[in-house]
């Protein structure tokens, strides 16, 4: 299942709907009617998202244990104890809750497009152009009003240019996704998120193997990175516990922050002398 996917058609189906609305038609049932449809479009994001999140985590934490307990295995470590690596439980709700939250605001920035679209189109209807008010104008729309008032333009332009500026300024962009206060696409967030919380699945099972394996030391991935976040992490080595007296405790693991290509093996003292050595 790809959740970018289902997200980027979701976002057509709603900009679809938005820009074939008439404003000089529009009223309180059409409004209610998208609302509908966009409860429901939202409802089946909730299902696919918790359907994707059961699979797409469990998936990555046995890649990530698999890789990590090979490593473990090469650095001549043995299980002390059973098998404790969650399925990613944790990881899962926390990646359902985000998307959760994300879907709300669509619904929300619906509602508000559409509280703008019925002032304007009640605004279209009940008077003429010459007697547009500008202090009683919506403030999304006064500056367009004001200038069909002063060059004496016809409904049918002022209804275009109505149009274009709700189009233009709150659907052109797919951005559904208010995330406090920035405006996402529903696919450029969707595949934030999902990086993001997978790349969190591989530490979470990283981590919980190097305990199953008492194994104290990990290091973060290099890949030359100029990310001013991830400069100061990179290649670095931590000890879990905080209790190694050269290497110090591990207070961040990756992702460190949305999309971040980073992760965590584990490594031990005698692999470090050996590369020293070899250097």
């Amino acid at each position: 299942m790809d959740i970018e996917s289902i997200y980027r058609k979701a976002g057509r189906e709603l900009r679809t709907m938005l820009l074939g609305i008439d404003l000089s038609s529009f009223n309180a049932e059409k409004a209610e009617v998208i609302r509908r449809k966009t409860r429901a479009i939202v409802t089946a994001l909730n299902v696919l998202v918790v359907q994707w999140a059961r699979t797409a985590i469990p998936k990555e934490v046995r890649k990530a244990s698999s890789r990590a307990r090979t490593v473990l295995e090469i650095l001549g470590k043995k299980p002390r104890r059973p098998d404790i690596t969650a399925p990613g439980y944790e990881v899962e709700e926390q990646v359902i809750k985000v998307f959760f939250n994300a879907n709300l605001s669509i619904k929300e920035t619906v509602d508000k497009y559409l509280s703008v679209v019925l002032v304007a189109s009640h605004k279209l209807r009940a008077t003429q152009v010459q007697e547009f008010s500008y202090q009683e104008a919506s403030e999304d729309l006064d500056e367009i009003a004001l200038e069909a008032l002063t060059t004496e333009q016809s409904r049918g332009w002022l209804s275009k240019q109505m149009s274009d500026y709700l189009r233009t300024n709150l659907i052109a962009k797919d951005e559904f996704i208010n995330i406090k206060g920035r405006m996402y696409r529903l696919s450029k967030y969707s595949q934030l998120v999902a990086r993001t919380e997978l790349r969190n699945a591989q530490s979470r099972a990283t981590l919980d193997l190097c305990k199953q394996y008492d194994n104290d030391l990990v290091q973060v991935s290099s890949h030359g990175t100029d990310c001013n976040i991830c400069s100061e992490y990179e290649g670095q080595i931590y000890s879990i516990s905080g209790r190694h007296t050269r290497y110090p405790i591990l207070s961040d693991s990756p992702p460190y922050h949305p999309n971040c290509m980073h992760s965590i093996l584990p490594t031990s003292e005698e692999a470090i002398e050996i590369r020293e050595v070899r250097k």
